[in-house]
């Protein structure tokens, strides 16, 4: 909305022994300003995504070898841990409108679940895959522009797009085909 780019982009870091390392960071585009360099550090960071209103920008940092949700600073580049459990890793962010809920990706145990979180409070529920007798492979969790959630994910045996609804227990989810093949 504001014309701003967040991208991840690979460097090569020569000061580890030996050879070297691809390193992921995070950059910020604006046709003002060019390009600057948001994080910088010994993690990689990927899949930005930001509100609307280019206020919230949530990245994946790659810590060790599992992956958690961040929250970076748009002008210092500062970090701070939104969602981090070592048996657990978060990924594909998405950001409603204003940047109050965050839909992700949860690899848990070997299920795929889609997740929505209150980013107020930082709790998130699972809103797919609480069934561990079927596995679905969600995947690209996605707000559209009148706040609804939609994920991607194989539930009747092919790539459909479903979306979600919060069920009138106000704890539960259901979901609904919007695009099918």
């Amino acid at each position: 909305e504001n014309k701003t780019v967040y991208f991840s982009a690979a460097s090569n870091r020569y000061d580890r022994n030996p050879g070297n390392e691809r390193q992921y960071n995070l950059y910020k585009w604006t046709k003002e300003t060019d390009v600057i360099q948001l994080t910088n550090g010994e993690n990689s960071f990927y899949q930005p995504a930001v509100s609307r209103d280019g206020k919230i920008l949530v990245a994946v940092e790659q810590k060790g070898l599992k992956l958690r949700l961040v929250q970076i600073d748009t002008q210092s580049g500062e970090k701070s841990v939104l969602f981090e459990d070592e048996r657990y890793s978060f990924i594909q962010p998405a950001l409603n409108a204003d940047g109050t809920e965050l839909a992700f990706v949860l690899l848990k145990d070997d299920r795929a679940c889609i997740a929505l979180a209150d980013l107020a409070t930082k709790e998130y529920k699972i809103v797919n895959n609480t069934d561990y007798d079927f596995i679905t492979d969600p995947s690209s969790p996605s707000f559209n522009k009148d706040g609804s959630l939609t994920f991607c994910s194989n539930d009747r045996g092919r790539l459909e797009v479903f979306e979600v609804s919060l069920n009138s227990d106000g704890k539960t989810f259901s979901y609904t085909p919007a695009v099918s093949d």
